[in-house]
């Protein structure tokens, strides 16, 4: 039920975290470790951000298979980034494969994607849609819970910028979606393992309804990445060792693309914040 990963820190060609680890993003588009099911087949997507050039990120999306698809490979060769999001797709319900619904999802300077679903998300959607701002409901083009979810926080965040303002609006999000769940007596549990960022700050979450498990979720952190024959390595100094909080470089990853030890486990029902001194806090998410 889709992988994704997030960098941000020290500028490094995309292709270090899509394609050529063992288990990057691509790998885990056909053979998947933690996912429900290996395929995340349904179609793939990249943004980053270039700021010598603009504030919006760059976007790329396509429906092909994202192991089969030779202009992603390209691309990621010579495009570098401070702030790179990947996204495989496994296409949930009655959710066409099309552009439209692969992520991340794009508004202004904001990207957004996700992993896992809303429950009965048929049942829920058009009362959220009701909800919407104009300029929200105006962006929203696919079928998915996850591009709703963006539109929603969007309208929650309003003319807000910031690390606080985001967390707030994230949380929010997932309280909308708990307080659906209750107010309409649905079962099944919300799975909204979220990533967004301004281009600066990131805010993810790990987090499932009452005592479900969560998708997967890790972070690790140094003082800058690479890859070597296939080895995708955190580099780490004194520096780092000390303050953990604080690197120069983060990735947080449906499933940790080495198997190196720096690999965190994101907790159940926690919300990850990198801060634009590149603070990295880790608190629970409030419902």
């Amino acid at each position: 039920m889709c992988r994704f990963v997030l960098y941000r820190g020290e500028p490094i060609t995309i292709d270090t975290l899509t394609t050529r680890p063992k288990n990057s993003i691509i790998h885990q588009s056909f053979q998947s470790q933690l996912g429900e099911q290996p395929l995340n087949g349904d179609g793939f997507g990249l943004a980053w951000y270039v700021p010598d050039l603009s504030d919006s990120p760059a976007l790329f999306r396509s429906t092909q298979p994202a192991w089969n698809d030779r202009n992603l490979q390209q691309l990621a060769e010579v495009s570098k980034s401070h702030l790179i999001l990947a996204h495989v797709r496994a296409a949930t319900g009655d959710t066409d494969v099309s552009q439209a619904n692969c992520h991340p999802f794009v508004g202004g300077r904001f990207v957004f994607m996700h992993n896992g679903s809303v429950a009965n998300y048929h049942q829920v959607r058009r009362g959220w849609m009701q909800t919407l701002r104009d300029e929200s409901y105006d962006q929203v083009r696919g079928q998915t819970d996850s591009e709703l979810m963006f539109a929603l926080f969007l309208g929650e965040l309003g003319d807000s910028n910031g690390i606080g303002p985001m967390s707030e609006a994230v949380q929010n999000v997932i309280r909308r979606a708990e307080r659906t769940r209750t107010e309409q007596k649905i079962e099944e549990p919300n799975f909204l393992n979220l990533a967004v960022t301004n281009g600066r700050e990131v805010v993810a979450t790990r987090f499932a309804s009452d005592n479900a498990t969560p998708r997967s979720l890790f972070f690790a952190q140094g003082e800058g990445c690479e890859c070597e024959d296939g080895e995708f390595l955190m580099k780490t100094t004194g520096t780092h060792q000390q303050e953990p909080s604080r690197a120069a470089s983060t990735v947080i990853a449906s499933e940790p693309l080495s198997d190196q030890p720096l690999w965190t486990e994101v907790a159940p029902g926690q919300l990850l914040t990198i801060s634009s001194d590149d603070r990295l806090t880790n608190e629970p998410i409030s419902i």
